[in-house]
């Protein structure tokens, strides 16, 4: 149990960081800089850290703004898309030498350091490619995705709908638990988010359905919640 003092330090090195961000391409770009004396401090030179909730959609596609279903696209100038069927894989710049990445008989990893797997929420199609199939007679019912001025809407069947992928990840266990243990993210400068396939390393991103290979129709919104527990350096009095 901890007293009084020791909970108000313990909450002063711990944070959780909002990380929002819209690209056209699968990379993202954050810097974080120390939020308090305790994150600065030469006294805190590890910590824990874990990715607690990561969302991932092609909402950055400025033609229909992601509602149009949602490929996986491994290189703009070909416009191929990409299938995993294992998720998406969000990787990180925080290197640890205590997380990596394997794929099904691949003799090496090709991922080491903070990462996570993100699934697909709506069982859409896994590169859109594949939308199901339906239509309003199939489905019997319109499904409405919001309503304009004066009450008119926009309206898809329901294989539209489940077109849109979206992909996420969660985490609710405590820091304790599920982080892992890396250096000071303070002190390592830009840390690059970047999305990749699973099962053969590809970098990749968000494409539009109706637009593939369209420039415009290229484009990823994330959202990430990153949590950072501060761990105070050992002394020699640590047994």
């Amino acid at each position: 149990m901890r007293n009084r003092r020791e909970e108000i330090e313990y909450h002063n090195r711990r944070f959780k960081f909002h990380l929002t961000g819209v690209r056209q391409l699968g990379d993202f770009t954050f810097r974080l800089r120390p939020p308090n004396e305790t994150a600065a401090s030469n006294n805190f030179n590890q910590c824990l850290v874990k990715i607690s909730k990561a969302v991932l959609t092609n909402r950055g596609d400025t033609i229909t703004g992601g509602l149009d279903g949602c490929p996986v696209s491994g290189t703009v100038a070909a416009s191929v898309a990409e299938d995993c069927p294992t998720g998406i894989l969000l990787t990180t710049g925080i290197r640890c030498a205590n997380e990596i990445h394997y794929t099904s008989f691949a003799g090496n990893p090709f991922e080491q350091g903070l990462q996570v797997v993100l699934h697909n929420k709506n069982g859409a199609a896994h590169n859109g490619a594949r939308a199901i199939g339906g239509s309003v007679t199939a489905c019997a019912a319109l499904c409405q995705r919001g309503l304009a001025a004066g009450g008119a809407g926009l309206q898809g069947t329901q294989a539209d709908i489940f077109a849109c992928n979206t992909w996420e990840y969660n985490d609710d266990r405590p820091i304790e638990e599920s982080g892992m243990l890396v250096g000071n993210p303070f002190m390592i400068g830009n840390i690059e988010f970047r999305l990749r396939n699973p099962n053969n390393g590809n970098f990749i991103f968000m494409a539009s359905d109706t637009n593939f290979g369209a420039a415009a129709g290229y484009g990823a919104s994330i959202q990430v919640e990153l949590d950072v527990l501060m761990l105070p350096n050992p002394t020699p009095d640590d047994k």
